[in-house]
C-alpha cells in the first residue's frame, strides 16, 4: 500500500495547510468587519437623530448652554460620521473578503491534490506544486493578518505542538490584536451614549 504525504511531516503540506486555513479565518475576520462596520456607522446616526428628537420634545426644559451643547455635539458627531464612513467604505472589506477565500479555495485544492500523490509522486512533483503554490500566494495580492494566524493556530495548538507557555502568549497577543482591531467600533457604539449620561445632568 502506497504512502501519502501528511502534513505532521512533510513541510509543503503543512505550510499549504496553515496559509490556507489562516486565509479562511481572514475571509471571515473581513464580512465580520464588514457588518460590524455597517451597524456601527448605523448605530452612530441613530444616536445623531436621538439628539435631534431629543432637543425636540425637551427643549423647554435645556438650559441655552445644554442647547448649544447639544447643537455642536451634533455636528461634530455628524462630520466624523461622514469622515468614517468614507474611510470605510474605501477599505472595499467585501471585496477583500471574496479575494482572501478565493485564494484559500485555490490553496484548498492544491493541497488535496499534493495530499492524494503517493510519496514518491509528491518528491517527483514537489518543485511543481511549491511553484503553483507561490504563484497562488502572489495572486491574491493582499495578505492575511497575525490575528488570522492566530485564531488558526490556537484550537490547533497540540497538532503544531506549541509549548504551554508559547499558546499562552499566542492568546494574549490574540486578545491584543482583536482590541486593536475592533477598537474604532467599539468606541462608535459605546462613547457617544456614555458621553450623553454623563453631561445629561447639566443640560
Amino acid at each position: 500500500m502506497d504512502n501519502h504525504p501528511s502534513r505532521a511531516t512533510d513541510d509543503l503540506l503543512r505550510k499549504m495547510w496553515q496559509t490556507k486555513s489562516a486565509r479562511f479565518n481572514a475571509h471571515h475576520r473581513l464580512e465580520r468587519r464588514h457588518r460590524i462596520s455597517i451597524g456601527a456607522t448605523s448605530l452612530l446616526s441613530c444616536y445623531l437623530v436621538a439628539i435631534s428628537l431629543y432637543q425636540i420634545v425637551f427643549e423647554s426644559s435645556i438650559s441655552p448652554i445644554g442647547i448649544k451643547l447639544l447643537s455642536v455635539t451634533n455636528i461634530v458627531v455628524s462630520v466624523f460620521l461622514i469622515m468614517i464612513t468614507l474611510i470605510e467604505s474605501a477599505r472595499n472589506y467585501g471585496t477583500e473578503a471574496e479575494r482572501m477565500r478565493e485564494n484559500a479555495l485555490a490553496i484548498s485544492r492544491l493541497y488535496n491534490e499534493f495530499q492524494a500523490l503517493t510519496t514518491t509522486e509528491a518528491d517527483q512533483r514537489r518543485d511543481r506544486f511549491a511553484s503553483d503554490y507561490s504563484g497562488t500566494l502572489s495572486d491574491a495580492q493582499l495578505n492575511h493578518k497575525d490575528l488570522d494566524r492566530n485564531l488558526f493556530r490556537i484550537p490547533n495548538a497540540r497538532e503544531l505542538k506549541i509549548a504551554w507557555p508559547d499558546f499562552l502568549l499566542i492568546i494574549l497577543n490574540t486578545a491584543l490584536l482583536l482590541v486593536l482591531e475592533y477598537w474604532l467600533y467599539l468606541s462608535l457604539v459605546l462613547v457617544p451614549p456614555l458621553l450623553f449620561w454623563h453631561f445629561l445632568p447639566r443640560l
